[in-house]
């Protein structure tokens, strides 16, 4: 090797060093140790002094005091791969290695190849960056860059152990106010630090998302309530969306959530929330409301979900309009009973409008002004009722009546009125065309058959000579009075026309406008002969069933 070198014997004077030491072989005057060379006394190094103690013969040198380079650069050069080129050891307690700049370059640099572009770099700021030459590059508050040109890296943080559940890798982020030497404790609001997203937009690396963490309370010993804050881009700037807060509590678009979960949208004329299923079978999404006690079994009539409707009122304070719950009535294991019920506000209080459940339906349970409107295809008020004034309209919402009917009314079935008239102002329509009333039974009559009357108001089918002839049995009366009569045993009684068109059993033929009377067979009328009793008058020429008028005297 070409060496710039001057020695001197050992004990003699000083050695002179060129500015750049490049060596591979350390020749000295001492030949009394085999193999083994070094210089006591002091090298100078252009304008430093240093003190070598010893140089091995396998290139490696001991130095026991500072070593200084004005200008260039100690290089080591190492060709055995079982070895380490640089080994540093030590057994005191004065530290390892202690690198100190003050200069601008790099503090520490290791490249893994020639001209390396994604090194392992301290630089003089303290920033330390792996896979980058310039920590500073990717984030300018960065103290710790991880980079990749490559390809997608990931981190790991692994531990290996069998004590149990409790090993594992931790990733912690810490923060105190004061100093290193003297910490003191943070204050409510301050950030404890967060892991953040970025991405190249062409320019710099911006941020994308990150999640915060943030005291949330008063901090105190073994006390630090601490919210999370989640953030995302919308394409120009970064909001906070999400917050899970010290109490559990979950906001999104919710700042600071009140409730299990608060959701808020202000850029949204009609936000929604969507439960999607795609599930290629039965089935649809649901929402459940579950609820116990204790975790145990309900009680009867126990409140177990609602849904709640609320806002501002005129004085901005948050008012409950309206809410509809269920509700368990039963909870008897194998007859359950539940229901749902309506409530609103009525006068600023809360007003029962509806319920639906298993024993009734109700509409008003409150007995409140709330009117009831059923509208039509073509009929605004095709069923109204009048709350105030506890009255019903059929196509009217100004009833002046209990009911109010405006049209006709067809009725194919009994309708019983317990108390109260029914006033009609336009026609009663009925398919029936006779009057007629209730007559309890004393000897078994058929519809058709003419009866009369015995002393104990009783009928029976009628024969000539009988003093009190009462009318016809009728088949389908327009009206029938007495009804009362048929509550308790409706087959004790039959309707008794009195007056207008029914069909009677006739002997024998009759031409139209014949009178008729009783006959001597019971419950038949024949063509009457002058003085006797007439009891209808024919209104066909026939035989046998026979429509008749009753009721016109004769």
């Amino acid at each position: 090797a070409n060496i710039d070198l001057v020695l001197s014997p050992k004990g003699s004077g000083a050695i002179s060093v060129p500015a750049a030491l490049n060596y591979e072989t350390l020749v000295t005057a001492d030949d009394d140790i085999p193999n083994k060379k070094y210089v006591d006394d002091a090298i100078t190094s252009g304008s430093g002094v240093a003190n070598l103690d010893e140089a091995y013969d396998g290139g490696g040198a001991g130095a026991g005091r500072a070593v200084t380079v004005d200008n260039g650069a100690v290089q080591f050069t190492g060709s055995n791969a079982a070895d380490e080129t640089l080994e540093i050891t030590n057994s005191g307690n004065g530290g390892v290695l202690l690198v100190e700049n003050t200069g601008t370059g790099d503090s520490f640099r290791v490249n893994d190849a020639a001209g390396d572009t994604t090194p392992f770099v301290i630089d003089d700021a303290g920033n330390v960056g792996i896979g980058t030459t310039d920590p500073t590059l990717r984030a300018a508050d960065a103290g710790f860059v991880l980079s990749s040109v490559t390809d997608a890296k990931d981190m790991f943080l692994t531990a290996y152990s069998g004590s149990g559940p409790a090993a594992k890798s931790d990733y912690e982020l810490a923060r105190a106010r004061g100093s290193e030497a003297s910490p003191t404790i943070v204050n409510n609001g301050d950030s404890l630090g967060t892991l953040r997203w970025r991405a190249w937009d062409s320019n710099e690396f911006l941020i994308s998302a990150y999640i915060e963490a943030v005291v949330d309370g008063a901090p105190a010993n073994n006390s630090m309530p601490t919210k999370m804050l989640f953030y995302t881009n919308n394409g120009t700037t970064t909001y906070r969306r999400m917050t899970l807060a010290e109490n559990g509590y979950v906001g999104i678009g919710q700042n600071d959530p009140d409730a299990l979960l608060a959701l808020r949208q202000s850029s949204e004329q009609y936000p929604e929330i969507e439960f999607r299923s795609d599930y290629n079978g039965g089935g649809y999404p649901q929402m459940t409301f579950f609820k116990t006690r204790n975790n145990g079994a309900l009680s009867d009539d126990d409140w177990v979900g609602a849904l709640s409707f609320s806002g501002y009122d005129s004085t901005t304070a948050e008012t409950e309009f309206a809410w509809f719950a269920g509700k368990a009535i039963d909870v008897t294991n194998g007859t359950e009973d539940g229901g749902v019920e309506l409530y609103a506000l009525k006068d600023g209080g809360s007003t029962n409008v509806f319920i639906f459940d298993t024993v009734e339906t109700v509409f008003n349970n409150d007995e409140a002004d709330i009117d009831f409107r059923v509208a039509g295809d073509n009929e605004t008020d095709l069923f109204f009722v009048d709350a105030a004034n506890d009255q019903i309209g059929i196509k009217t919402n100004a009833p002046n009546a209990d009911l109010v009917v405006m049209g006709g009314v067809g009725i194919n079935r009994n309708v019983a009125v317990a108390t109260g008239d029914i006033d009609i102002s336009g026609s009663y329509l009925t398919n029936g065309a006779d009057y007629a009333e209730y007559f309890k039974i004393a000897q078994d009559c058929s519809v058709y058959q003419v009866v009369s009357l015995d002393e104990t108001k009783r009928i029976r089918p009628a024969r000539r000579g009988d003093k009190f002839i009462l009318g016809i049995v009728s088949e389908k009366p327009s009206v029938i009075g007495n009804s009362e009569l048929a509550d308790d045993d409706p087959d004790s009684v039959k309707p008794v026309a009195f007056m207008g068109r029914v069909k009677a059993q006739v002997i024998g033929s009759v031409e139209f406008g014949d009178w008729l009377t009783v006959s001597n067979k019971p419950g038949y009328l024949m063509k009457a002969q002058d003085g006797d009793e007439r009891v209808a008058r024919a209104m066909e020429t026939n035989s046998g069933i026979v429509e008749v008028l009753i009721g016109v005297g004769g």
